[in-house]
Order: structure tokens, then sequence, then C-alpha cells
């Protein structure tokens, strides 16, 4: 038992590592303004990480109950489903938190400044991802990123090209983009945001099924550009 629960630790403790990433990642896309109006601070290490390997741990449980039922203890789950656990649990215990009275002013500031043209709206949603619902971004940068390291780790098994095509490119392959539609990542986040404010639970099943496809589109749209390599030689 002692083995396994240290196993257990030394495998969130490598996870850990993801959601730090994700957070400097959304620091760095993050208003000056807004971190310095709005007080926004990070939850310390020591008081976040033992919160959310709880909540984690009744989260995984819940969710292999729901895949697995009466075999649940017999199976494990991929990095999709991984990702989903973590991305609510990071959603339940947020990294950053900030003052809320002076984030709706400026989110309200910023809303008349940015104007309700269409191409002005999509620049004002990337706005709010990357400052308002920050911590949304660090939930969703997490869960792409672990499948992003799950993927590559299966590939460099099973696909060495593959695997080494995508460990190189380092990141999932973004959705193509226009100038009047927000981005895909910035959906996301305004998703998972817009959810919570509302009280709704994210559904990891469903959540992870929009990992698989995410990650599906990055590796066909690999093998595609490989091929198109191979047939130019």
């Amino acid at each position: 038992m002692g083995r396994k629960k240290y196993s257990e630790s030394r495998h969130f403790n490598e996870m850990w590592k993801h959601v730090k990433m994700a957070r400097t990642a959304a620091l760095a896309e993050c208003d000056e303004t807004f971190r310095v109006t709005c007080d926004l601070c990070v939850c310390p290490d020591n008081k976040l990480k033992p919160t959310i390997e709880k909540v984690y741990r009744i989260l995984r449980t819940e969710l292999k109950v729901e895949c697995y039922f009466n075999e649940a203890e017999k199976n494990m789950l991929d990095g999709r489903k991984m990702g989903a656990i973590m991305c609510k649990a990071l959603i339940k215990e947020k990294v950053f938190y900030f003052d809320e009275g002076q984030a709706l002013e400026l989110l309200q500031l910023r809303k008349k400044e940015f104007g309700d043209s269409a191409e002005n709206k999509v620049d004002f949603n990337k706005w709010v991802a990357n400052n308002f619902f920050i911590n949304y971004k660090v939930a969703y940068l997490f869960s792409v990123g672990l499948v992003v390291e799950t993927a590559k780790e299966r590939l460099l098994r099973e696909n060495n090209v593959l695997g080494k095509a995508l460990n190189k490119q380092g990141w999932m392959t973004q959705y193509p983009e226009e100038k009047k539609i927000d981005s895909f990542n910035v959906s996301m986040v305004l998703g998972l945001g817009k959810a919570d404010l509302k009280g709704e639970d994210l559904n990891m099943f469903m959540y992870a099924m929009q990992l698989y496809q995410i990650e599906q589109y990055t590796l066909a749209t690999l093998q595609r550009s490989l091929q198109f390599v191979e047939g130019n030689d």
C-alpha cells in the first residue's frame, strides 16, 4: 500500500510540473495593467498543490467508475482523461486569485474600449481569455500540454517518426483562424469560464473526447506533412 501511494505521488508530481508550466505560459500573456490593477497573485504551491492533489484523486475515482464501472480498479486512464480530470480540479481550486471587483470594473472598461464591431469583439474575447479568465486558461493549457506529452511518449514507442515530429512541433496543431471568429483556443477558455460562472460542472468524459479530437487533428496533420515531404524527396 505504501509503495503504491509513493508511486501515485510521484505520478502527481510529474503532472504538477505541467501545472507550473501552464501557469507560467498563462501569466506571460496576461496584461501588466490587469496584474497591477486587480492585484493578481499566485496561490502558494505549498497550499495549492496538496489541495489540487486531493481533488484530483476524488475526481479520478469518479471518472474511472463512470468509464469502467465494477472494473474501475483494474483499468488505467489515458492522457486525455487525465487531462480532463486535472482541468476540472484546476477549475475548482484556482491557481491565481485577484480582486474580483476591480477585475469586473476593468472588464467593463475594456469592453467599451474595444467596441462592438465583429473584429473588435474577437480582440475583446482574447483579452478576456488572457486576463479575466486566466485561471481557465491555465486549466486548458495544462490539459492540452498533458495530452501532447502522453501522445509523444506513446508515439515514440509505437511510431517513432510521428513521435519525433510531434516532439519537434512541441504543441498541438492549431485549428485555422478567421478574422471575425474567436480562435479555437480562446473559444475553449471562454467555454470553460462561462460554464463555471454559471455553476455548471465540467463533464470530464466529454471534455476528454474534445482533447481526443484535438490530438487526432494534430496527428493527422503531422502525418500528411510527413507524407508530403516523403513524396517530394
